[in-house]
């Protein structure tokens, strides 16, 4: 996978066969931008230039975020999960397709965010993570089958709904 460090923010990207994955890092104004993406966008011809489509789109989407802010998520036609930080405003953004094809789970507390697109890949940060079982999850799952979102099977890790951005 790819990997890429600013400051205190980490993003990691790992590639699957036939979706676009990756990391792509940028200095706007003397600061870092940086982007962690996973997923396909159908709608590439329109939004990112020719060049930028096949050869670097991570880049592309990553110029696309300098132009237009983070609006630019809402032109995007696929399935995907994606991370942006911006040191210029010290934000990060957490965002998911409207279908949430791939999820997007979160865990924060006083001195840090977490985040992944998978629960394991969140459970396996090097950093300590505080998860105990949440018994209103375990209902869910008996009565309706599912964990409705933005709840989990615990208490601390939230799932970011379909068609969301996180700030």
């Amino acid at each position: 996978g790819a990997r890429v460090a600013v400051g205190t923010v980490g993003l990691g990207a790992h590639g699957f066969s036939g979706r676009l994955a990756g990391v792509c890092h940028m200095i706007q104004h003397g600061l870092s931008l940086a982007l962690a993406f996973h997923g396909s966008v159908y709608n590439a011809f329109e939004v990112l230039p020719a060049e930028e489509q096949t050869s670097n789109p991570c880049q592309g989407l990553l110029r696309l975020y300098m132009q237009e802010g983070i609006g630019f998520i809402q032109r995007l036609r696929g399935e995907f999960a994606c991370a942006l930080w911006d040191a210029n405003q010290e934000t990060l953004y957490l965002a998911t397709d409207p279908f949430r094809v791939h999820p997007l789970f979160y865990y924060q507390d006083q001195h840090k965010l977490v985040f992944a697109s998978r629960m394991r890949a969140l459970l396996a940060c090097p950093l300590p993570v505080q998860c105990t079982i949440n018994p209103e999850a375990i209902a869910d799952v008996l009565v309706r089958s599912a964990i409705p979102t933005p709840k989990t099977i615990f208490r601390e890790v939230k799932k970011l709904p379909p068609g969301h951005i996180l700030r």
